[in-house]
């Protein structure tokens, strides 16, 4: 059971990291940090955009079955809301930022 939530997390990651757009994140700030420092919260990725594999369709915004964020705080701990229907879901867990070469991976357990 513990590899298929594995599983799902980094499954939930990948689709969290292809639907981000670069044109609207910053990674850094000017001191070369992964993170600000003066926020409570340091970061905070918001589900944009869907493509639907079957027929290639995109939806944003209202049109999105749910809307979904995750909020990575300065205490390597996150929440994860999802909000479908009027009705918002949260789950939690912790993360590790890992760097491989020039890659950046968050790595995030439930």
């Amino acid at each position: 059971m513990k590899i298929l939530n594995y599983l799902s997390s980094v499954l939930c990651l990948i689709v969290w990291l292809s639907a981000c757009d670069t044109n609207e994140v910053e990674d850094s700030n000017s001191e070369g940090e992964v993170f600000p420092s003066s926020n409570e919260s340091y970061m905070v990725w918001k589900l944009v955009r869907m493509t639907g594999s079957l027929r290639g369709e995109t939806f944003t915004g209202d049109e999105m079955a749910y809307q979904e964020q995750y909020v990575f705080n300065e205490d390597n701990t996150f929440v994860k809301s999802r909000t479908a229907e009027g009705k918002t879901e949260e789950a939690k867990g912790t993360y590790k930022l890992e760097e491989k070469g020039e890659e950046r991976f968050f790595c995030t357990h439930f």
